[in-house]
C-alpha cells in the first residue's frame, strides 16, 4: 500500500515538473519570437547604404540621390521595392528595368537598365519612343530610327505614352525586323488590323496586327531568301493571308 502511494506521488511530481518545464519552454520561445520580430523590425535592419549602376556604369548623381532618399532608413528585409520602382518609372522614363539586390548587413544594390529608342513617330516633330510607346526624346530629326506615320498624332511630352493599341506591336515588329538583319525605314498604321512597312530597298511589307507577328516575319525571311536566290525584283509582300501574296517588279 505504501509503495503504491509513493509511486502515485512520484508520478504526480513528474507530471507537475513536466508542466512547469513545458510552460518554461513556451515562455522562452515566446520571448525569442518577440525578440526576433523586434530585431527584424527594429533599427538594426534599416538600410544604411546603397549602390547604383545604370547599364553597368555608375548612376547619374540625380538618379542616385533619388534612390538614396527613397531607401535610407527603410526596413532592409521588408523594403518597399514596388514603391521605388513606381517612383523611378515616373521620374526617369529612360530607365527600362530595375533589379534590387540585398547585400548584408544593410546595403541595397540597384541595377538599372536604360530604355532604348526603337522608332520615331512623325508629328510636328519626331517623338522617339521605346518598346512601351513611351516618349524618351523629342527631336527635329528621326536619326537612324524607322519612322512611324499615323493619321493623327497628338503632341505629348517626354515621359508620356502613346496610347494607341497599334503602337506597341508596330514598334516591336520594327525592332524585330532590325534584329533579323532587315532594315525597315518607315511604317504606316493603316488600321487597327494592318500596318505597312517599307524596307530600305523600297520593298513594301503588309503585316496583319491580328495574327502572330513572329510567324509572319519568319515567312518574310523565307520569301526574301528565295527571291534573292532567284534574282528577281520585289515590289510588295502581303503577309496578312495564310498564303502570302507576292508582287514582283
Amino acid at each position: 500500500m505504501l509503495n503504491s502511494s509513493v509511486k502515485r506521488r512520484f508520478k504526480l511530481l513528474v507530471i507537475a515538473n513536466g508542466i512547469r518545464y513545458i510552460s518554461l519552454l513556451a515562455a522562452i520561445s515566446l520571448l525569442l519570437i518577440l525578440g526576433g520580430l523586434g530585431v527584424l523590425r527594429g533599427n538594426f535592419w534599416t538600410v544604411e547604404e546603397i549602390r547604383c549602376s545604370l547599364d553597368g556604369k555608375t548612376c547619374p548623381v540625380e538618379l542616385w540621390e533619388d534612390l538614396l532618399n527613397a531607401s535610407l532608413g527603410k526596413d532592409f528585409l521588408f523594403f518597399p521595392k514596388s514603391d521605388v520602382i513606381r517612383q523611378i518609372n515616373l521620374n526617369y522614363p529612360e530607365v527600362d528595368n530595375l533589379e534590387m539586390i540585398r547585400v548584408l548587413p544593410r546595403q541595397l544594390f540597384f541595377k538599372l537598365t536604360a530604355s532604348q529608342t526603337l522608332a520615331a513617330i512623325k508629328g510636328e516633330k519626331y517623338f522617339l519612343v521605346n518598346a512601351r510607346g513611351l516618349v524618351l526624346k523629342i527631336s527635329d530629326h528621326s536619326g537612324d530610327l524607322p519612322v512611324i506615320l499615323m493619321d493623327s498624332v497628338r503632341n505629348i511630352g517626354v515621359g508620356e505614352k502613346f496610347e494607341q493599341k497599334e503602337m506597341i506591336p508596330t514598334v516591336l515588329i520594327l525592332s524585330d525586323l532590325g534584329t533579323r538583319g532587315l532594315h525597315p525605314t518607315m511604317a504606316k498604321i493603316i488600321s487597327p488590323q494592318r500596318i505597312n512597312i517599307w524596307l530600305n530597298n523600297g520593298t513594301l511589307i503588309a503585316i496583319s496586327l491580328q495574327k502572330e507577328a513572329d510567324s509572319q516575319l519568319d515567312s518574310l525571311q523565307v520569301i526574301l531568301s528565295r527571291i534573292k536566290m532567284e534574282g528577281k525584283g520585289l515590289r510588295e509582300v502581303d503577309l496578312r493571308f495564310d498564303k502570302p501574296v507576292i508582287t514582283y517588279e
